[in-house]
């Protein structure tokens, strides 16, 4: 069963409180998911592409047994013998021996039932198969108590039946007889329905001690279902009547000479037959199709089907079952209650026309494909120094054909930055550089890579980090004041100072950036004659009455200033979440809370993840 779910040929529906549901499907569709069988629907919602093979039920009900659900208790086996005769490998054999020629397996020789492609089924009658199981044939399996009880009645009572259910009705019948109910349409010849027993498997043992034995004439009835849209054609009697010949009103039916009693006094319409037959040249029409098509001609008229003839032709289909009738049926009658006209066969028959041909089968041409562009020499050389960087094959490089040289190359400078490998593939770099984009700056790959978890102190960041901001720092604190120690020994998280403007003509205000390879900066001497400390207790104190307490609580009661000095201002947080909250929403405010409590203009916020 875990096999059969996996490979998606059936469905486990659980629900608390319940029994497991199993679900039979028609295997995976073309998304991958299972497609369940729709027994409310006369295909069972067959896909379009799937052929299906049918075999009669008695394949199932003798040589297998009735398996009868249950929603609260196990399901119950109802069988005459105490074992089945066939496996469900044996099934699947004797099905595939419908279409082609395989060799049977031995429990099918055993029993007889090896056919060629085409030939009817050699089902043996129940009584002749429990015969022989009685007389030891089929050993080792034997009859069961209600099995042998079952074959002294049929043997009391003469009911041989022919191709009967476990109850021995002749002839397939739904009431065990020749003088059975009369199928009053067209339809019901080729579909008859299920007999409905008294009780559920009476012939059980457990049934068999709090019921009694059905009657006798319940004894000679049989469930037996015959799909109108199966493959497999069914038996047809000799002296059955034929839906294409008329019949005169005033014949007295046989009742002794078929299975369909009821002579239909409507012909099937020859033009009909052979529009049908031009409409569906590669399939042989099976009984049961020409009695559906009577029945739709008693229903709607042969005009009516000949205007649905007409229009399958015109879409060109080559094959037209009696299912699109019915779709066209109900498309008409869909109409009619939107106009409040009803379908109504028509009363005169229109003049006759030539029977449509069938149209032969035509294949649209394939759009012309356009050739792949060719990357010239030096763009192949880039390509290959940029996927060398990356470390990643590139799958598509004709994308890259009209890539400028110089952007491949700055693009090669940055690629094997751990910051860009650990967040983006490979196809995101070309995808960019195809659009004409610019890399990322310095700033932005640091965050990614902080974001990833890499800490400056990876030797994978040593290449992107040049200088230690702690020696640079140290350096600042013992070195005499002079022009020199300006701008990169006040700001050492600034790696490249010397090649960037001023801090102030750089930001604007408002403005706050990240630092990597930052564990955190010592405080300076603050110019505000408070301590840092109370500086920024006076700023969240202001900052309180204007906060949600959940939010204040979670992002800025986790910081703290560190660095006021020369404009700037420096707050350390614990997290990436805590940053990327403090800078979505309280940036502006903070800067301003600070002008007001320092005494001095703040021109920059940045905030640093200090662990």
């Amino acid at each position: 069963m875990a096999d059969l779910t996996e490979a998606g040929w059936l469905i486990r529906q659980t629900e608390p409180g319940q029994k497991l549901q199993l679900l039979a499907t028609w295997g995976r569709g073309r998304n991958a998911q299972p497609r369940p069988l729709r027994f409310t629907r006369p295909d069972r919602g067959r896909p379009a592409q799937l052929r299906t093979i049918a075999l009669p039920t008695d394949v199932f009900d003798h040589y297998l047994g009735r398996l009868t659900p249950n929603t609260e208790d196990a399901a119950t086996v109802e069988r005459y013998m105490d074992r089945p005769l066939l496996s469900f490998a044996d099934i699947g054999a004797l099905a595939l021996a419908r279409v082609t020629s395989i060799p049977p397996t031995p429990a099918l020789a055993q029993l007889g039932l090896a056919s060629a492609p085409g030939d009817d089924l050699p089902l043996l009658p129940l009584t002749d198969l429990l015969q022989q199981i009685d007389d030891g044939a089929h050993a080792p399996v034997q009859l069961t108590p209600s099995g042998a009880a079952h074959l002294r009645r049929l043997r009391g009572t003469g009911a041989f039946a022919a191709q009967g259910g476990p109850h021995g009705g002749p002839g397939g019948g739904p009431h065990g007889g020749p003088h059975a109910d009369h199928a009053k349409t067209a339809a019901e010849c080729a579909k008859t329905p299920r007999a409905t027993p008294p009780f559920a498997a009476w012939d059980t043992w457990e049934n068999k001690l709090i019921h009694d034995l059905p009657s006798e004439d319940f004894l000679g009835a049989t469930a037996v279902f015959s799909d109108l849209h199966n493959e497999a054609p069914p038996e047809v009697h000799p002296h059955t009547p034929s839906p294409l010949t008329t019949a005169e009103p005033s014949q007295q039916p046989d009742h002794h000479a078929a299975d369909c009693e009821e002579n239909h006094s409507i012909a099937l319409d020859p033009l009909l037959m052979g529009w049908h037959k031009a409409l569906n040249p590669a399939r042989t029409i099976r009984a049961a199709e020409w009695f559906a098509l009577l029945d739709l001609q008693e229903r709607y008229g042969a005009d009516l089907l000949r205007s649905w003839m007409f229009r399958a032709t015109n879409a060109g289909r080559t094959e037209v079952l009696p299912r699109y009738y019915a779709a066209c049926a109900a498309s008409e009658a869909c109409a009619g209650l939107s106009s409040g006209k009803e379908i109504r066969p028509s009363a005169t028959s229109r003049r006759p026309q030539a029977a449509p041909v069938a149209p032969a089968p035509t294949r649209a041409a394939a759009p012309p494909v356009a050739p792949l562009p060719v990357l010239d020499a030096a763009r192949a050389q880039a390509v290959r120094a940029l996927a060398e960087a990356c470390g990643q094959p590139i799958r598509c490089p004709y994308k890259l054909a009209a890539a400028p040289l110089d952007l491949l190359a700055r693009w090669q400078a940055i690629a094997a930055h751990p910051g860009l490998l650990a967040t983006w593939q490979m196809g995101w770099v070309v995808a960019e550089v195809a659009k004409g984009s610019e890399p990322p700056p310095l700033s932005e790959l640091n965050r990614w890579a902080e974001a990833k978890g890499l800490h400056w102190a990876d030797p994978r960041m040593a290449p992107w980090a040049e200088r230690d901001p702690w020696a640079l720092l140290a350096a600042q604190e013992s070195a005499p004041a002079g022009p020199e120690n300006t701008s990169a020994a006040r700001e050492p998280w600034r790696m490249d100072a010397p090649e960037e403007p001023p801090l102030a003509a750089q930001e604007p205000a408002g403005a706050s950036g990240r630092l990597w390879g930052q564990a955190g900066i010592p405080p300076a001497e603050p110019t505000s004659p408070l301590p840092l400390s109370a500086v920024w207790a006076q700023v969240l104190d202001a900052m309180r009455p204007t906060t949600e307490r959940a939010v204040f609580r979670a992002v800025l009661e986790q910081t703290s200033l560190v660095r006021l000095d020369g404009g700037m201002a420096v707050v350390a947080v614990p997290t990436a979440a805590v940053m990327q909250g403090l800078e979505a929403r309280f940036t502006r405010p903070l800067r301003e809370a600070l002008q007001a409590h320092a005494g001095q203009g703040i021109t920059a916020l940045r905030v640093i993840i200090r662990r």
